[in-house]
């Protein structure tokens, strides 16, 4: 019932025809872009026809090509003949400026789900996929517990594939009849969204499932790139360890990026454990676990030390509302590995849950149906609608989303298909499809993360009759460890990601934090208040709170804590205009900065729209002309300083007060 009381609400208003929402419902037989296996129906999308995200928004400059190649050689040639490139995958990102490729006459985005050798994983179903040709794009060496695969393929793909590879013999056979039945293989820690390209999730470095293995990027051993001058070169981080780690978190400035490499493991069995807890006994425990490492980390601990000496499993905390003293409004799960069987029974209900995601192997075929355009022409394509109704009942919304995802987000021991918490087909496609989204994620130092938590439990504190509102989906708390990779979300030391999804803005036309509300004379909030907190929360100017610090948003918050965005996701464009890289990342800025001069030199092929991409050195007090000058072999030399510079062109004097407003750290 909650799930038709959702797609109901998103059959209203905002829209003149229904037709134009659920397209799939009234025979739409548009141009069918789907290459996210989840969504098959959905006939918005973009790539790989328009240069936008998978709702048909953020799209990029018309001037900018679409390409559509069909082998790597194609894609060589592609990137000889144009001067501004960008690869592209799926389109599940809200961040246009790194999305797309410079707005010149002779740029150009890539699809690189089109290759020929990838067509079969979207138009055909797995029983008749040619898993042994050394052309398939999934090549797995159990020897050395290697997958090699094309960075175009989705992860969703590549774990179904891994896990249980004797399902692709045969539609709906129950798994447990199947002849050479084999427990299969999974990746260290998978995605929340697991239909993502890997191409794609490791270019921004996309967080994982598991603290211990932390993102997809920590997880790659070996990567294949096509260069500015078109020919492809072979990395690894033993025979040259400063530009695998740019590679491992590359945002598309460094290459086209054709396959992965990724150690494998055994599928593990998963045991999730679910606890209710009320919002502030969740942040308790990250408070704690923050404190905790402090003390450890001074005694020179690992986390994962740390961790089992105070009881700490991986876990995964989900906010369903703001804030309540007695309501269990949190999700906390922890994970960890069943070390007694790799092949261990499932319930009937499991059982079903495990068929029902393998089936969607099968299930998904056949999206990629659409006559393809004949030249590189951009082709217009419908944007998800707006869903006035998000504008309004927070609560409402939130309570429907926890209804429709509580049975696959419950207690359970299962194979790490089902045991680690993935967004199923079925709540993506909700997801999708309600109404325009954006989704933001800020990763703060894990020993701040207690002094963030307690600057947002103030604020809700002075504005608790707002904060019950709370947030339509889940806001998910995740932690990351250290990595290496120079621009990876947990390079300098392990971090907790804060997702948040904002429903209301671009449904609306409105920010999030006007006063809504069903009824015009409703005057159940003061006049002060802000009806929404999912995403940002207004204080009246002229406000101060105890510490004397003007909040205005939940992301400002975690911004100011030293909280880094996400790559791929949403909020650059919002705080991001007085950006300097060296402020937030250190010498691991200037050491990608070197990168970028190897692998793609002046003039730039793979620079994105984004103005971001500056690096500035010192020796002693005096500014170093050519930025080239503070590059070795081995990265960023110890003899300069890394520089933040001047202040971009963004950084106009109406942006220094809009982020001065957002408490962003400025000089001013």
């Amino acid at each position: 019932m909650a799930l038709v009381a959702f797609l109901l609400l998103a059959l209203l208003p905002c829209t003149a025809h229904a037709s134009s929402r659920f397209p799939w419902l009234f025979g739409y037989n548009g141009t069918g872009c789907l290459r996210i296996p989840s969504i098959p129906f959905v006939g918005y999308c973009g790539i790989p026809y328009e240069l936008s995200n998978f709702q048909g928004l953020y799209e990029c400059p018309n001037e900018c090509s679409m390409g559509r190649p069909k082998t790597l050689e194609d894609v060589k040639a592609l990137v000889r003949d144009h001067s501004s490139v960008k690869a592209v995958g799926a389109g599940l990102s809200w961040n246009a400026e790194q999305f797309c490729p410079e707005a010149l006459p002779n740029s150009i985005g890539i699809a690189m789900t089109e290759l020929t050798n990838l067509r079969p994983l979207f138009t055909e179903d797995p029983s008749d996929w040619d898993t042994g040709s050394p052309e398939f794009p999934i090549q797995v060496d159990k020897e050395n517990l290697l997958v090699t695969v094309d960075a175009g393929v989705p992860l969703r793909t590549l774990l179904n594939f891994l896990a249980y590879p004797a399902f692709l013999l045969s539609k709906d056979t129950p798994y447990s009849e199947l002849p050479q039945y084999e427990p299969g293989y999974f990746l260290k820690g998978v995605s929340q969204i697991m239909d993502v390209t890997v191409g794609g999730g490791v270019a921004t470095s996309t967080h994982g499932s598991s603290q211990k293995h932390s993102t997809l990027s920590s997880q790659v051993v070996a990567i294949d790139v096509i260069l500015a001058n078109g020919t492809e070169k072979h990395f690894t981080k033993e025979d040259n360890p400063h530009l695998f780690k740019a590679l491992q978190v590359n945002v598309g400035q460094l290459g086209i990026v054709t396959r992965l490499t990724f150690e494998i493991v055994p599928q593990p069995v998963i045991k999730r454990t679910r606890t209710s807890l009320t919002a502030y006994e969740s942040i308790a425990k990250l408070t704690d676990l923050a404190n905790a490492w402090k003390n450890g980390k001074a005694q020179g601990k690992s986390l994962q030390e740390v961790m089992a000496e105070n009881g700490y499993k991986d876990f995964i905390v989900l906010w369903f509302m703001a804030l309540d003293d007695k309501e269990p409004n949190t999700w906390y799960l922890e994970l960890e590995e069943d070390p007694t069987s790799s092949t261990v029974p499932l319930s009937a209900t499991e059982e079903v849950l495990l068929q029902k995601l393998l089936n969607e192997l099968h299930d998904f075929n056949g999206a990629a149906t659409a006559k393809e355009p004949e030249d590189r022409k951009q082709v217009e394509t419908a944007a998800v609608p707006q869903n006035c109704l998000l504008g309004y009942g927070a609560k409402l919304f939130s309570e429907i989303f926890r209804s429709v995802v509580s049975g696959g987000l419950d207690s359970i021991t299962a194979p790490a298909l089902i045991g680690y918490p993935t967004l199923r087909p079925e709540w993506l496609a909700i997801w999708a499809l309600v109404g325009r989204t954006k989704e933001y994620e800020v990763c703060v130092p894990l020993e701040e993360i207690g002094e963030a938590m307690d600057e947002m439990l103030e604020f809700f504190e002075e504005y608790k009759p707002e904060a019950k509102y709370g947030f339509r989906t889940p806001t998910g708390f995740r932690l990351a460890d250290e990595e290496d990779a120079y621009l990876a979300s947990g390079n300098g030391g392990p971090r907790i990601c804060m997702e948040i999804d904002d429903f209301s803005s671009l449904n609306t036309d409105s920010p999030n934090w006007q006063v809504k509300s069903f009824f015009p004379d409703d005057t159940s909030l003061p006049e002060s208040s802000f009806h929404s907190v999912e995403l940002y929360i207004e204080v009246p100017r002229g406000v101060k709170t105890a510490k004397g610090v003007r909040l205005n948003n939940i992301v400002s918050i975690m911004l100011k804590h030293n909280g880094r965005l996400h790559w791929g996701k949403a909020g650059m464009d919002e705080f991001g205009r007085c950006f300097r890289g060296a402020e937030q990342w250190g010498k691991a800025w200037c050491d990608f900065g070197c990168a970028v001069q190897e692998l793609d030199p002046e003039p730039r092929k793979f620079q994105s729209s984004s103005p971001i991409w500056e690096w500035h050195a010192k020796k002693g007090a005096r500014a170093v002309s050519d930025f080239q000058d503070c590059c070795t072999a081995d990265g960023f030399s110890p003899l300069c300083t890394c520089d933040p510079g001047p202040r971009p062109v963004t950084c106009t004097f109406e942006a220094e007060e809009a982020e001065a407003r957002r408490d962003f750290r400025i000089e001013l």
